[in-house]
């Protein structure tokens, strides 16, 4: 994709009312979130990433394997996005979404 319309599809992203860019700080968080959805997605398992410890989480990293491992692109392509719910006037926290272009 190039440079430009790479850009414009993340400018699209970042004005939904259902999506959230994943503003700085919020990187860890972000990576909670993810490794839910991975968990319930390879494993089957619902769980709540506010709930995890260290111990859990070094636990659920290991057991998807490299899928369950978290990559730090930061480039200008690659963005990591909340999904809000419509529920709650999108204020709540859906899931999550990263785009890489």
């Amino acid at each position: 994709m190039k440079d430009d319309q790479a850009l414009r599809l993340h400018e699209r992203l970042s004005s939904s009312p259902l999506l959230r860019s994943v503003a700085f700080g919020e990187g860890r968080r972000f990576g909670l979130w993810d490794l839910a959805s991975l968990t319930e997605g390879a494993l089957g398992r619902c769980c709540a990433p506010e709930s995890f410890t260290v111990s859990s989480v070094k636990r659920l990293r290991r057991e998807p394997g490299p899928a369950g491992r978290e990559h730090d692109d930061d480039h200008d392509f690659s963005r990591r996005y909340w999904i809000r719910s419509p529920r709650g006037g999108g204020r709540d926290i859906a899931g999550t979404v990263a785009v890489d272009t």
